[in-house]
């Protein structure tokens, strides 16, 4: 009798067997091209970077040759450098926006002020310096056209142009307002951040509703809550609007952002008196600068709403020192409570043996006026006490609190400047 074969093994219903042999054949030529394809993938990639470069480099370089021409001693060729920049926003706002961003980061003085002992260089940064000015020219020229390409510039620290962009986005006057108002959506925080710290320097009348800003305010990124929060604290003419959103804001988990809006609500005086409750708890926060800032806040908001303000107050005038502390005991003269205890403490800030805290303490209480005038012996004590770095804070101090009480050498001094 036969062996059996595959297909009799095959019960009946079952689909067929595959054909036997090797699989393996057809797939070994490709594994042998697989360097030689990622080779050629990558030459294509270079290649393309490389065109695209070129291409960029190709836009660029009439684009500079105007700058340099606008820089130039001839008037009409300035003017008519100047008028074909102006001729194309569309493509030359991109180059000349590369230009202050290459050129903030690269020669900024304050980043690299080595530049100018080096003659090559000095050179260099010269020309960028030039060409940096010219581009900012054309660009406030071009106008709200080049808004959209500006706004790179808020991605930027503010060597790389960020403040530059603000400025440019703001003289553009009410027509940006839409474009910042959508770019508030843009993915990146820093631009987010940005252009609420742009909408915060036009009047609150020409933004009109102020729904975008309040909505940033409670944006993911906390760099994006605190520019809100500080172009809030500009519209003071909005106090209703605005002020229950600060409040919210000194919930927040971010130190920062916690921070920013006690200090927008200091603007707002007595008017945010609905703040006091807020504040206190702000007194108990883990953050030394949460407490300081809530403490001034609470003294600038004054009256007996922040009166009830006075324990915690003092509990942060008897912690270590720290801003906190010293913030507690101006806020406690302020509003009149424990005042011997506030002076004393704030006295031993101006004995310190620190001369930042001395100086941080003196511009503390120049905002106490007449009622810091027991502290005036301690703060003529520091114009005799040899250091030159108190003579200054100490002087305004006095200025602030009991003019005559300076020395009449520093009068003299101060005339004879």
């Amino acid at each position: 009798m036969p062996p059996p074969t595959a297909a009799a093994a095959v019960p009946p219903g079952a689909p067929p067997l595959p054909p036997a042999g090797p699989t393996s054949r057809s797939s070994a030529p490709l594994a042998s091209k697989l360097p030689a394809l990622l080779a050629s993938l990558l030459a294509l990639a270079v290649l393309l970077v490389s065109l695209a470069a070129y291409q960029a480099g190709a836009r660029r370089k009439p684009v500079l040759d105007l700058l340099d021409t606008m820089g130039g001693t001839d008037p009409a060729q300035r003017q008519a450098a100047r008028a074909q920049l102006l001729a194309h926003p569309e493509t030359h706002a991109p180059v000349l926006v590369g230009v202050i961003r290459s050129g903030k980061t690269r020669w900024h003085s304050d980043i690299l002020p080595w530049l100018d002992d080096i003659p090559q260089l000095a050179s260099r940064r010269t020309r960028q310096l030039v060409l940096e000015r010219n581009a900012i020219d054309a660009l406030q020229r071009m106008g709200p056209p080049a808004a959209p390409h500006v706004v790179a510039l808020l991605s930027e620290t503010r060597y790389g142009g960020r403040d530059t962009g603000m400025a440019l986005l703001r003289a553009y006057g009410p027509q940006a307002c839409p474009l910042l108002v959508a770019s508030l959506k843009d993915p990146q925080p820093l631009i987010r951040a940005g252009v609420a710290a742009t909408l915060g320097r036009f009047p609150s009348d020409i933004l009109g509703s102020l729904e975008p800003l309040r909505m940033a305010a409670r944006d993911p990124h906390p760099a994006v809550r605190v520019a809100a929060l500080e172009a809030l604290g500009k519209m003071q003419d909005r106090a209703t609007q605005v002020i229950p959103d600060l409040i919210q804001a000194l919930g927040d988990r971010t130190p920062e952002v916690q921070v920013q809006a006690a200090s927008s609500l200091r603007v707002f005086g007595n008017q945010a008196a609905a703040a006091v409750e807020a504040l206190r708890e702000c007194l108990g926060a883990p953050a030394d600068p949460v407490r300081a800032e809530a403490a001034l806040t609470l003294a600038e908001i004054g009256g007996d709403a922040a009166r009830a303000a006075g324990p915690e107050l003092l509990v942060a005038l008897r912690q270590r020192d720290g801003p906190s502390a010293r913030q507690a005991s101006v806020a406690l003269v302020h509003l009149d409570l424990h005042r011997e205890e506030a002076l004393q403490r704030l006295t031993g800030f101006l004995r310190h043996g620190d001369v930042t805290i001395r100086s941080r303490t003196l511009e503390a209480i120049r905002s106490l006026g007449a009622q810091g005038e027991p502290l005036v012996p301690d703060i003529v004590a520091l114009l005799d006490n040899g250091d030159d770095k108190d003579n200054r804070p100490a002087l305004a101090a006095l200025r602030a609190i009991q003019p005559s009480a300076i020395p009449e050498r520093y009068r003299q001094g101060r005339r004879s400047r």
